[in-house]
């Protein structure tokens, strides 16, 4: 049986939050680097929601960073 992670992604213009399987993590916008992590410990392994209306934005963010990465 293959897992497959449902990952939300919110953006306030210099961070990113992404959470998957019960845990969010925070990274830096400009570099990708990863500024904090958190396991919500207690709070199951569900969808992280996030408030706001940014969220379609902030995916194509990231995937835009993410192809930028790729091909440096």
């Amino acid at each position: 049986l293959k897992a497959t992670t449902f990952t939300t992604v919110w953006s306030d213009g210099t961070r990113v939050y992404a959470g998957a399987l019960g845990e969010v993590f925070c990274l830096d916008a400009a570099t990708g680097h990863v500024l904090w992590h958190n396991s919500l410990k207690g709070l199951g392994r569900g969808i992280v929601a996030f408030p706001g209306g940014g969220v379609e934005a902030a995916a194509a963010l990231a995937a835009a960073q993410a192809a930028a990465a790729a091909g440096a």
